[in-house]
């Protein structure tokens, strides 16, 4: 996790931190009512005491203390999925969420051989950084928070022949 064109440190989220990431997703999504609030509810839900418990790993990047990328993933038997990555605007083109999504992408094992992420069609910034990270577009899904909008599946698939080669 280098080459970053500032100095930024990389390293967990900690449950004292949680609103801090709540505040920074906020700014990172132009204080869009849903995203924070789905954000806020999983993070402060009574029936997921700790992100740990929801999320498989969870990191981010750090400037001067304060938190200004994150990404949360989790782990399935099967694929591994991008529940969230946000940069703060002020820290963007920075290359943060590259760097975030190849840690994802570390992940990603024979038995585990995909990287999943959804993304809202209005989100073109996630949709460019997905693309650029090697993540192909595979499906058009009908948005369940925004009816009549839409959202993409985006999956990356190990080339296991080309790294073995």
């Amino acid at each position: 996790m280098s080459n970053l064109r500032e100095s930024y440190r990389f390293g967990p989220l900690f449950e004292c931190e949680y609103a801090e990431v709540v505040a920074m997703d906020s700014v990172a999504f132009g204080g869009s009512e849903i995203y924070v609030a789905t954000l806020a509810e999983i993070i402060e839900s009574p029936d997921a005491p700790s992100l740990q418990a929801v999320f498989a790993k969870k990191v981010v990047y750090r400037k001067t203390e304060r938190i200004v990328a994150y990404i949360l993933i989790d782990l399935f038997a099967t694929s591994v999925s991008i529940l969230r990555i946000a940069v703060d605007p002020k820290h963007q083109r920075q290359g943060l969420g590259k760097k975030l999504v190849e840690y994802a992408k570390e992940f990603v094992s024979f038995r585990r051989p995909v990287l999943l992420a959804e993304v809202e069609d209005t989100q073109l910034a996630a949709h460019c950084l997905f693309r650029e990270c090697g993540l192909i577009c595979t499906e058009m899904l009908d948005d369940e928070l925004n009816p009549g909008q839409h959202a993409y599946r985006f999956e990356y698939l190990h080339d296991w022949k080309e790294s073995n080669a």
